[in-house]
């Protein structure tokens, strides 16, 4: 047995005696205490005066002989002879303690003991069901763990379908930039282009007006050309009968004068000068 704790629970107990506890008191006035008195018993239990005092009080007004609550009546008659058997009766209980003190700190130990391997079992059963309370919740956290782990990796799957998303995403924007950007140059070059085409289509226009100008220019002149073409044709058919007319009396004057051998020349030189006065043209070349 530890002395030392044996010590620690006669502290107390020397107290009660000397406060006026009856040695003759039945050990069964121990187990009737409560919890919360026992553990004034216990190892490191606060043993402060005034619960010292209280639970002395308690035993003493509950198991001090009639002799004794009659005696402190009669001391309040007489003080001088009621100190005196106060003392006589002090000491008295105090032989009596220090004879009762093995059995008494021995009882307080065993009982102390019981109480200490009752509270154990009880805090077993606490630790136990602590310990099936923290199981549970740890079964819990793993199930929640294991949910949060599966919801961990949906999120990672998402998470790098959207960053391949994002990707074709970027590489669709990126295309649709180049695009407009060729887009843009095929708009300038078209630009370019149409004002090419505008200046293209300004000059085929002034080509155009003056074509137009150079045609009617023409048509004109043609118009003159024909009108000259067909006065031209009227001179001819004038000219031609003139011809044949001449070649007609030509035939006939050369008619005249095979049969009129005869025929003064002087005549027929007038002839041919009075012919040559009318037509001189054709007169030269046919008489040329």
């Amino acid at each position: 047995m530890n002395w030392k704790f044996i010590c620690l629970l006669l502290i107390p107990y020397c107290s009660i005696c000397s406060c006026g506890w009856n040695p003759w008191l039945s050990y069964s006035r121990l187990n009737e205490l409560g919890n919360k008195e026992l553990m004034l018993l216990l190892p490191g239990a606060p043993t402060s005066i005034s619960t010292s005092t209280s639970l002395s009080s308690s035993l003493s007004s509950s198991a001090l002989p009639s002799s004794i609550s009659s005696h402190r009546t009669s001391s309040n008659q007489s003080c001088p002879h009621a100190a005196t058997r106060i003392a006589v009766k002090a000491a008295q209980v105090a032989t009596a303690a220090h004879d009762a003190q093995s059995n008494a700190a021995e009882s307080a130990a065993k009982e102390a003991h019981n109480q200490l391997a009752e509270k154990a079992a009880q805090a077993s059963k606490a630790v136990q069901a602590v310990l099936n309370g923290k199981r549970a919740l740890l079964e819990n956290i793993e199930k929640e763990l294991k949910i949060d782990e599966e919801l961990l990796a949906k999120l990672r799957g998402s998470l790098q379908h959207s960053e391949r998303a994002a990707e074709k995403t970027e590489c669709a924007a990126k295309k649709a930039e180049d695009d407009l950007n060729r887009l843009r140059e095929i708009v300038r070059l078209l630009s370019g282009n149409v004002a090419t085409v505008n200046a293209l289509n300004e000059q085929a226009q002034i080509d155009y007006n003056e074509k137009v100008q150079m045609l009617m220019a023409a048509k004109d002149r043609s118009k003159r050309i024909h009108k000259d073409i067909a006065c031209a044709r009227d001179d001819y058919q004038k000219v031609k009968d003139a011809a044949d007319q001449a070649a007609s009396a030509a035939v006939q004057a050369k008619q005249k004068a095979v049969q009129t051998v005869t025929v003064d020349r002087r005549t027929i030189q007038a002839l041919l000068r009075r012919r040559r006065q009318q037509h001189p043209f054709w007169s030269e070349t046919i008489f040329s």
